[in-house]
């Protein structure tokens, strides 16, 4: 389907209309609502309570599933909360956000300033975006491009890419951040001081107190913290990578002509997007091309606005769905599959 910029350009102001139309009509602000904070609120208390019973867990199975589950729940307490506070869309006040934001992201022990710089600044603008897209995975290992090399080892990368994929995770906590931070030149020296105290403090947090005030050697409790570390990376990108990732959406090259709303919309697929259940998780990460069209509006506005979405989308033959995470995950694996081959093509299955 061949739709030109013209047709993006109706379909983008007649959205922004009818969204601007949705908040007015009902004497609604883009920022969080009660909703946000009262979610906020059920993560933080279940966040606090998992993490002192880890202090009273009576076998070491129990503790171990227990720091799993506190971990991961530090995990979407980020994504519901720190994810909207990056893009300003909790308070009115950005230095309130950015406290949220920082703050928030001390549970997870990297740098605050780097993810937003990466997210914000460098994936928003390009997504999917070849070569300037810092979140799509670039990687000898996997290939999931026709131009790039293929080599032998890659006839199995639809097995092997879970390994990988959870490893990702902590080789980026412990090697590639660290020194990521120690070379950026666009990062202040408070920065990096900020982004090591934090690191600091979710060793600390982590580490040491769990080790100090239980029976568990230090041995065990890096172990667990390696296996959190890799539990986080299976659903960092078995959550949202894979709206990126997957044979239903496009990849732009560099030097692309279309239009942003085309690049925004169709470089990722939405799932789940009349699941509660699902949002409550991920925090509007589910309902990713909407994001990106609106990253300064509250994802607890998401499930409303998804059906305006779909509504504009239709009027004008623009291609956009939201799929069953089951689909998701499959178009991911299949994409993999077909590019096992030294000779295989695009094979992308949407209407772009």
């Amino acid at each position: 389907m061949n739709l030109t910029a013209d047709t993006y350009q109706r379909f983008y102001a007649k959205l922004i209309s009818e969204v601007n139309d949705y908040f007015t009509r009902n004497g609604l602000s883009r920022k969080a609502n009660r909703w946000f904070f009262v979610k906020a609120s059920i993560y933080f208390i279940a966040l606090l309570l998992s993490y002192l019973i880890l202090f009273v867990a009576r076998y070491e199975e129990y503790f171990l599933l227990l720091y799993l589950f506190h971990g991961l729940l530090a995990f979407f307490f980020n994504l519901n909360v720190s994810h909207d506070a990056a893009h300003n869309a909790v308070f009115k006040s950005s230095k309130h956000n950015k406290l949220l934001f920082y703050g928030s992201f001390l549970l997870l022990g990297n740098s605050a300033w780097l993810w937003k710089n990466n997210h914000c600044h460098m994936h928003h603008p390009v997504p999917n975006v070849k070569e300037k897209d810092p979140d799509l995975i670039m990687t000898p290992l996997l290939r999931f491009f026709p131009e790039q090399k293929s080599r032998w080892f890659h006839k199995g990368q639809w097995l092997y890419a879970v390994v990988l994929y959870a490893l990702h995770a902590p080789v980026y906590y412990f090697i590639s951040e660290p020194h990521i931070i120690l070379k950026h030149q666009q990062m202040s020296i408070a920065e990096k001081g900020i982004a090591f105290l934090g690191k600091a403090f979710h060793i600390v947090y982590l580490l040491i107190i769990p080790w100090l005030f239980t029976s568990l050697m230090w041995v065990d409790v890096l172990l667990y913290f390696v296996l959190l570390q890799m539990a986080i990376s299976l659903v960092l990108v078995f959550g949202l990578g894979v709206s990126h990732l997957n044979n239903k959406v496009r990849f732009f090259e560099g030097d692309t002509d279309a239009h942003p709303v085309a690049i925004q919309l169709h470089s990722s697929l939405d799932y789940g997007g009349h699941c509660r259940i699902t949002h409550f998780l991920m925090g509007g990460f589910n309902l990713h091309g909407l994001h990106h069209l609106f990253p300064n509006v509250c994802h607890t506005h998401y499930l409303n606005l998804v059906h305006i979405l779909k509504a504009n989308a239709r009027a004008l033959d623009i291609p956009y769905e939201t799929v069953r995470y089951s689909n998701i995950l499959a178009s991911h694996f299949e994409l993999l599959f077909a590019m096992r081959q030294s000779n295989a093509q695009i094979v992308y299955q949407s209407k772009f």
